[in-house]
């Protein structure tokens, strides 16, 4: 397809996944506020955290695909959702955005602190990507030692432009 917004729409569409057998687990944030975490356990040692794009979650095809493939390779998988996208209003006034890697961070250390696991994986799509990667930047000397690896996959490249072509396309379906 030639087309970028085709492509973006046809797998939604179209695409049939598994859904995931989620167990979630609120996990208490340093600022006394929640972010929601959908876990898939098929008894690893193993687990990948994964990061859904802007106004996605746990429940969207992408995240639930990925979830499948590293279930198969015998990998647990928790989803992260952002702030203010689990289905329930935080409680305070605080929203996740493409800079902020303080929740990522703390479910790093929450997830290190269980004592389940030998190796930690990171998987950010879109926003979660660039969430991933500056995340990665700014831990590189300090990452926790259970961090094995990183992907992003999708990421906006220039954000000030991505946000414009947002804008865009807000401004012509109103």
């Amino acid at each position: 397809m030639k087309n970028r917004h085709l492509l973006t729409i046809y797998p939604s569409l179209f695409r049939k996944i598994k859904a995931a057998g989620y167990t979630r687990e609120r996990m208490t944030t340093s600022d006394g506020d929640f972010v929601d975490l959908d876990f898939s356990r098929v008894g690893a040692d193993r687990i990948v955290i994964i990061l859904h794009g802007l106004e996605g979650n746990a429940s969207r095809k992408y995240v639930l695909g990925m979830v499948n493939v590293f279930n198969r390779g015998h990998y647990d998988t928790v989803s992260m959702n952002f702030r203010g996208c689990s289905g329930e209003p935080n409680m305070l006034l605080r929203f996740y955005h493409s800079g902020d890697t303080a929740d990522l961070h703390q479910v790093v250390q929450y997830i290190a602190a269980a004592g389940k696991y030998k190796a930690i994986h990171i998987v950010g799509f879109s926003l979660g990507g660039n969430v991933t990667l500056k995340y990665i930047g700014e831990q590189s000397h300090n990452i926790h030692p259970m961090v094995k690896s990183a992907v992003a996959i999708s990421v906006p490249c220039d954000l000030k432009d991505s946000s414009i072509q947002l804008e865009k396309h807000t401004m012509s379906s109103t």
